[in-house]
C-alpha cells in the first residue's frame, strides 16, 4: 500500500497530475511538492514554461476546504471564484485553465516543515536566516528554480505567480538571480515581512496569530496524520507570533539581517505587480514599494480593490496574466504586453470606479495641498483624548470646493505629547456623502467605511518617518526604537498607506431647465457634464481641424480609442474668448488661476437674430454688478465661431444636443455666490424673454477644465479627461 507522500501520476480533467515530487536543498533537506503538466508537455513530449510556488498553506489541501476548521472566510471566498477543478489551491494558478487551456506547467512546492516536506517549520525562513546568515528561504526558492528547469519536461524558463506569500516568495527568489527564472508575477504582497507585521511599528499581534495558528500551523508535517504529537511538533516549528512580538524594530533580529540582505534593486528580471488598495492592514504597499524598487526594464503595476482572491482570478485579469506569461515565457513577442500601461491605478470615485492608465511614476506627480485639521481657521489648538475609551473626527467638508482627489500617500504633520510609555494612532480617512461614510468593500469581503489608513507608534517615529519625505510611500526601513519620555512634545510626521480617491463636489443642482418639466433642478441631460465642464480651445479654425483629423489624435484620445469616456458625452465648445469688466475691473483671460476656480457656465440659446451676442453679454453684466461684487471673480465671454470644419464629426452628434449662440463663464469665489447668480439668472432672463430661447439656455456648475488651451499651457488632468497636443 502507498503512504501518503509516495509519487503518484494520473490523468485528470485535461492534464497530468503528479503528486508529491521531492526536491533536494542544498543541505540535504527535501520539499514535497505537486506538479501539473499540460498533455503537450506528458503524452507529447513538448518542453513547456513552468509557474512555481512556494509556500506553508499545503498543497493537498483543496481550495474549498482551506482554512476549515479553524476559518470558514477563505472556503466561502471561494464560493464565488469559478471555475474551481479538483486542483484548486489556495491564492495559486487554476490548473484547469493554465495547464488544460494554456499549456503551462505547475509546479507548487510545500516550505519545510509542511505536509511532506522535511525540516522544521520556520515561517519566511526567519530563525534559520539568523542562524545561517542568508536568506534561507531565498535559498530553497533558488533550488526549487533550477530542479524545474533541469527538467525533462521544461523549457527552462521558469516563473513564479501567486497571491499574497506566494506573491512575495518570487521577490526573495528574484533577488537570489537563479539563472532559470525568467519573470514574476506578484498579487497583493509585501516586500518586507517586518513591515506587514508591524504597521507603523504596531504589533498587528490579532491577524498574525490568526494567520499562523489557523492557516500554517493545521498542515504542519505529523499534524493531519498524527504522526506527531502535540508536544513534537511544537518543539518542531518556530513560535512565529512570539518572534515578531518580542522583535519590536527593524534593526533587530532576522528582521534587521534580511531588511539589510534582502534588496529589491537585485530584482532584474520582468515583473507584473498587481496591489490593493483595500489592504492597508498587512500587504500595501508592497507592490507599490517593488514597482519603485526593482531594477526590472519591464516592470507592470496595477492596483485595484475589494476581495483579496477576486482579482487574481477574475477573467480580464487571468487575461492581462496570460498575456505577461506568455510574452516572456512563450515568446509571443508581438501579443501586446509591451504597449499595456506601465501603470494602471483603479480610482475609487464614490462606490464606482475607473483606472488611471496616464502615469509614469507613483506617487504619479501631483499638487500637493495643504489642509488645517482645525479648518477654516488654522490656528493650532490642542486636544485631549483619553486612549481605549475616545476618537477624535476631523470633518473638512468646507475646506474644498473644487472637485479634487487624493493620489499619492496622505500624511499629518502632528504636535502631541502622551502621558503614557508609548503612543500608537490609527488614522483613518473616510469619504462621506449624504452624511455617511462611502463603504467600500475590504479585502476579506468586509465593509471597510475608509479609503485610506494609516498606523504610527510614537517609538516608531524615525522609521515612519526615513526616506518619506524623498518617496512618499512609507518604507520602515532599520531604524533603531525612538525615546518617548512622558509629559515631552513631539513634532512627528504621520505616514498614511497609498490611496486612489476622487472626490465630486456637487453645487445645488448641476443643470437648470426652467421651463422644461423632463429636465428638473437635479437632472442633467445627456449631453452636459454634472460637474466637469469641457471648454477646447485652439489658436486657429485650421489648428482644430488639424488637431481633429490627425490620426494620433483619433487613435489615442478620440473615440476609436480604449480610453475615450467622457469626451462622447461632453458637449463641444469652440469660442473666441473676451473678458468683460465688472465694476471697472476686467481680469486677463491669461489668468491662469481662473482654471481652478469655481465656476457656473451659462449656455444661451438665442430666439431671435434681432439682438447680438455682445448685446446680451453687457446685459448680463449689468444684472450682474447689481450685487455683491466681492463673490463674483471674474466674467468671460465666450462667443462661438465659425469654423470650416464639424466638430460633430469628432465627438459624435446627439439628437438632444441643443444650439447655442452664447458661453458665459462666471468664476466665483465660493459656493455663497451661487444664490446670486441664480438671482442674477432670473433677473436677466425675465428682462431677455423676447430675445432667449429659455427652454435651451441653461447653467451648470463645477470646476472648469480647460483640455487643450496652448496659449495658456494649460492641461488638464489626464485622468478625467485625455490631453490633445499639437501646434
Amino acid at each position: 500500500m502507498a503512504t501518503k507522500y509516495e509519487r503518484v501520476s494520473s490523468d485528470v480533467e485535461g492534464y497530468t497530475r503528479v503528486k508529491n515530487e521531492f526536491i533536494a536543498m542544498r543541505d540535504g533537506i527535501r520539499l514535497c511538492a505537486d506538479l501539473f503538466l499540460p498533455f503537450s508537455a506528458s503524452r507529447d513530449g513538448k518542453k513547456v514554461p513552468v509557474l512555481c510556488s512556494m509556500g506553508p498553506y499545503g498543497k493537498d489541501i483543496h481550495a474549498s476546504k482551506f482554512g476549515l476548521p479553524k476559518t470558514p472566510i477563505y472556503a466561502n471566498m471561494y464560493k464565488h471564484i469559478k471555475p474551481l477543478g479538483p486542483d484548486s489551491c489556495f491564492e495559486l494558478c487554476e490548473p484547469l485553465i493554465w495547464c488544460k487551456e494554456y499549456g503551462y506547467a505547475l509546479l507548487r512546492v510545500d516550505t519545510r516543515g509542511i505536509g511532506g516536506s522535511e525540516g522544521k517549520l520556520d515561517a519566511f525562513g526567519l530563525e534559520r536566516s539568523l542562524e545561517i546568515k542568508a536568506d534561507a528561504e531565498g535559498q530553497d526558492l533558488y533550488d526549487v528554480v533550477e530542479w524545474a528547469a533541469a527538467q525533462k519536461w521544461s523549457s527552462g524558463k521558469v516563473a513564479f505567480s501567486g497571491i499574497s506569500y506566494y506573491g512575495m516568495v518570487g521577490y526573495w527568489a528574484a533577488m537570489q538571480r537563479p539563472p532559470h527564472l525568467t519573470c514574476v508575477m506578484s498579487y497583493e504582497s509585501a516586500c518586507s515581512i517586518y513591515q506587514a507585521a508591524r504597521r507603523g511599528g504596531v504589533y498587528s499581534n490579532n491577524f498574525q496569530s490568526h494567520w499562523y495558528h489557523n492557516i500554517v500551523v493545521p498542515y504542519q508535517r505529523g499534524s493531519r496524520d498524527g504522526s506527531l504529537s502535540e508536544e513534537e511538533l511544537a518543539a518542531n516549528r518556530v513560535d512565529y507570533p512570539h518572534l515578531l512580538a518580542t522583535t519590536e524594530y527593524p534593526n533587530q533580529g532576522s528582521f534587521d539581517l534580511l531588511e539589510n540582505i534582502r534588496s529589491l534593486s537585485d530584482i532584474t528580471v520582468p515583473i507584473y505587480l498587481a496591489g490593493n488598495w483595500t489592504d492597508p492592514e498587512l500587504h500595501l504597499p508592497g507592490n507599490i514599494r517593488a514597482f519603485n524598487g526593482v531594477s526590472s526594464e519591464y516592470k507592470w503595476l496595477e492596483m485595484h480593490s475589494g476581495n483579496h482572491l477576486g482579482a487574481f482570478y477574475e477573467p480580464e485579469h487571468i487575461a492581462m496574466q496570460k498575456k505577461f506569461l506568455d510574452h516572456f515565457l512563450f515568446d509571443e513577442k508581438e501579443n501586446g504586453m509591451l504597449d499595456v500601461p506601465r501603470i494602471r491605478l483603479l480610482q475609487h470615485h464614490g462606490i464606482e470606479s475607473f483606472y488611471r492608465e496616464n502615469e509614469i511614476s507613483f506617487p504619479p506627480p501631483t499638487q500637493k495641498t495643504e489642509l488645517s485639521l482645525n479648518y477654516p481657521t488654522g490656528e493650532a489648538q490642542p486636544i485631549t483624548y483619553q486612549g481605549f475609551h475616545e476618537n477624535i473626527s476631523f470633518v473638512l467638508d468646507s475646506a474644498f470646493i473644487n472637485s479634487f482627489e487624493v493620489l499619492g500617500s496622505p500624511y499629518l504633520e502632528l504636535t502631541l505629547k502622551t502621558e503614557a510609555e508609548d503612543l500608537d494612532l490609527f488614522v483613518y480617512l473616510r469619504a462621506i456623502e449624504n452624511g455617511k461614510p462611502v463603504v467600500l468593500t475590504g479585502n476579506h469581503g468586509e465593509p471597510m467605511d475608509s479609503f485610506a489608513r494609516g498606523y504610527f507608534r510614537l517609538s516608531h517615529r524615525e522609521e515612519a518617518a526615513k526616506d518619506f519625505d524623498n518617496e512618499r510611500v512609507i518604507k520602515q526601513p532599520p531604524c533603531p526604537g525612538s525615546e518617548v519620555t512622558r509629559g515631552r512634545i513631539y513634532k512627528v510626521i504621520v505616514p498614511i498607506y497609498p490611496a486612489a480617491k476622487y472626490f465630486q463636489i456637487h453645487l445645488e443642482d448641476a443643470a437648470y431647465h426652467p421651463t422644461d418639466p423632463d429636465h428638473s433642478a437635479n437632472a442633467s441631460p445627456p449631453w452636459a457634464f454634472s460637474d466637469d465642464i469641457t471648454e477646447l480651445y485652439f489658436k486657429s479654425a485650421d489648428h482644430l481641424s488639424r488637431v481633429f483629423q490627425s490620426s494620433w489624435v483619433r487613435e489615442e484620445v478620440g473615440p476609436d480609442a480604449a480610453n475615450f469616456s467622457d469626451f462622447g458625452a461632453s458637449l463641444p465648445v469652440t469660442v473666441q474668448e473676451m473678458a468683460v469688466p465688472l465694476n471697472g475691473n476686467a481680469p486677463s483671460v491669461n489668468d491662469v488661476s481662473l482654471s481652478g476656480s469655481l465656476v457656473a457656465m451659462y449656455f444661451i440659446a438665442k430666439a431671435t437674430d434681432d439682438i447680438e451676442a455682445n448685446d446680451l453679454v453687457s446685459g448680463f453684466a449689468g444684472i450682474l454688478q447689481r450685487f455683491d461684487p466681492s463673490q463674483v471673480r471674474a466674467l468671460v465671454a465666450n462667443v462661438p465661431v465659425d469654423l470650416p470644419f464639424d466638430p460633430n464629426s469628432y465627438f459624435g452628434s446627439h439628437s438632444g444636443r441643443p444650439r447655442f449662440d452664447l458661453v458665459l463663464a462666471i468664476h466665483l469665489h465660493d459656493k455663497a455666490g451661487v444664490s446670486i447668480l441664480r438671482t442674477a439668472q432670473k433677473d436677466f432672463e425675465e428682462t431677455y424673454v423676447s430675445y432667449i430661447n429659455i427652454g435651451s439656455s441653461w447653467i451648470a456648475f463645477g470646476q472648469r477644465a480647460l483640455l487643450f488651451d496652448q496659449d495658456k499651457d494649460i492641461k488638464f488632468d489626464p485622468g478625467r479627461q485625455p490631453y490633445l497636443y499639437g501646434n
